[in-house]
């Protein structure tokens, strides 16, 4: 179970279990047809003010040549499909 923290003013717990991110990847992926189209994930779901963006930036962390090909600080909208799960 989640710790509690004393301190905190906030009404709000989240608690997310393995089983709770199976069993929603299981039913998203039962539910939605990706192979055909794939999945948009654009930078405008993060909000504003939020530290982790999807922008050239945070994610020349991980793929440097984001920032050599495309500049600081440029927006990045991630197009993916998922074409098989095998041995998952």
């Amino acid at each position: 179970m989640p710790a509690t923290d004393l301190k905190s003013s906030s009404k709000v717990k989240v608690f997310a279990s393995d089983y709770m991110l199976d069993s929603f990847t299981s039913a998203l992926f039962k539910t939605n047809d990706f192979s055909q189209y794939g999945m948009w994930l654009n930078h405008t779901i993060i909000p504003e003010g939020h530290p982790i963006k999807l922008s050239t930036d945070v994610l020349g962390i991980f793929f440097p040549s984001l920032l050599v090909n495309f500049g600081k600080n440029k927006n990045i909208d991630i197009h993916f499909e998922v074409r098989a799960i095998k041995n998952f």
